[in-house]
């Protein structure tokens, strides 16, 4: 738990003359979720908010963009993004957002997702959340070259979620392990 809204203390941690919690604030509006699926060469990451303004939201993305690191883990890093259904969907795949408008399944009705949540305690409604399928994930870890420690227990699934309580900011995580 930390006192105050989440914006405010990030302000407090990077120092007032930071623009990224800005950033962040115009980005994220209403449920947001990031989700990791699987992907070669490496895995894909979307996110799907709601913001107040979707323009500013993208104008705030590429604020963010610009930001980063142009050499190392961010070199080369593609971002899609595309509005739908007044849904700002962020993804570093195009497919990403090609599933996301298409009618197929969703990660809402995903039988892993679903057994996370609820083991997760997830409320119906949070102000965000992170979920990945790391019994999906390790392997591709693995040929990517990651040693994992000897003796890691099977793990499955993994979710953090957000929300706030009486004005202070709460985060929950979860990690599915057996």
């Amino acid at each position: 738990r930390a006192g105050g809204d989440g914006l405010s203390l990030l302000q407090k941690l990077l120092g007032s003359g930071s623009p990224l919690p800005k950033h962040l604030d115009t980005l994220l509006g209403g449920e947001t979720a990031l989700y990791v699926r699987a992907g070669l060469p490496i895995p894909e990451v979307t996110l799907v908010t709601e913001p107040a303004d979707a323009a500013a939201a993208s104008q705030a993305l590429d604020g963010l963009l610009g930001a980063l690191p142009k050499s190392g883990l961010f070199s080369g890093l593609e971002v899609h993004r595309a509005v739908v259904g007044g849904r700002l969907v962020v993804s570093t795949a195009q497919q990403g957002i090609d599933e996301y408008r298409s009618s197929g399944s969703k990660l809402s009705s995903d039988p892993s997702f679903l057994e996370s949540k609820q083991q997760s305690g997830m409320p119906a409604e949070v102000s965000g959340f992170l979920y990945a399928n790391v019994k999906e994930a390790l392997p591709l870890l693995q040929l990517a070259g990651v040693k994992l420690p000897p003796g890691l227990p099977q793990l499955s699934t993994f979710a953090a979620y957000g929300g706030t309580d009486g004005g202070d900011l709460t985060v929950t995580a979860f990690l599915g392990v057996g």
